[in-house]
């Protein structure tokens, strides 16, 4: 059985994959079937209404490591081929650092970090020639972010982990593309806001999720290494390349 994985799948960019997946594989490989994963069933089972491919619920916390060890019981009984992993689930809190919960602070970590190299390492041993990975990180991973520390952190570690991942899987013939967008209209600000809100300037360029998962599909289509969508994106990125990071702090700050 040939699948797509997608973590995070129950809202925002996650289920935009969904939706969107069909298109793409238009001109790809064949997948029998979406294997949705996320904690909130009920969302789960409302997929099937935005793609023709047929959806597989998978419902459970990727933090759990017995979850962990239930899907790779599944993998087996189901003698699955993973033609796409998307790693999508993660969450951030606005905030001074002391100021957040000690559970949210750490929780970031063990969701955005543990959880993706966990599913990362679960599924490889699944994958072969041709594969895809789409790990989805954050512009917020090419600059530190005050009152967005820890967040920012994690996704710079997701971009870190991606990059090298994408070399040492080339000789397998296994592609890794990390996706990092800038804010989009999701469900992510109802939980990344109850303490501080974003600031104004940025939701001056807060981009449509869809938009966003169709860039993504069509660079991971491409093979490419990294996908920042957008023009102010692109060029939020070749700031934080030339400029030194201190002055740019001093800037937003």
């Amino acid at each position: 059985m040939k699948i797509a994985l997608i973590t995070g799948a129950s809202s925002g960019f996650g289920e935009r994959f969904v939706a969107n997946l069909a298109e793409y594989l238009k001109k790809g490989d064949d997948i029998d079937e979406i294997w949705a994963v996320a904690r909130r069933l009920e969302r789960l089972e409302k997929l099937q209404n935005f793609t023709e491919i047929k959806v597989r619920p998978v419902c459970g916390d990727i933090t759990s490591n017995q979850f962990l060890s239930s899907l790779k019981e599944l993998f087996v009984e189901n003698k699955v081929q993973i033609k796409l992993l998307i790693n999508c689930a993660g969450y951030g809190k606005i905030g001074e650092f002391d100021e957040i919960l000690l559970e949210d602070n750490c929780g970031q970590i063990r969701l955005n970090c543990e959880a993706l190299t966990a599913i990362t390492q679960i599924a490889l041993p699944y994958m072969d020639k041709n594969s895809d990975i789409l790990n989805v990180a954050s512009v917020a991973a090419f600059l530190p972010q005050p009152q967005f520390a820890v967040y920012a952190a994690t996704k710079s570690y997701v971009l870190s982990f991606s990059k090298a991942l994408r070399v040492e899987l080339k000789k397998r013939n296994i592609n890794v593309t990390t996706l990092c967008p800038g804010p989009a209209k999701t469900e992510f600000f109802n939980v990344a806001e109850t303490i501080k809100k974003m600031p104004a300037f940025k939701r001056s360029f807060m981009y449509d999720a869809d938009f966003v998962v169709k860039k993504g599909l069509k660079g991971l289509k491409k093979k490419r290494a990294v996908i920042v969508p957008g023009f102010c994106m692109k060029s939020f990125n070749i700031l934080c390349k030339i400029i030194p990071h201190k002055i740019l702090l001093a800037v937003f700050k």
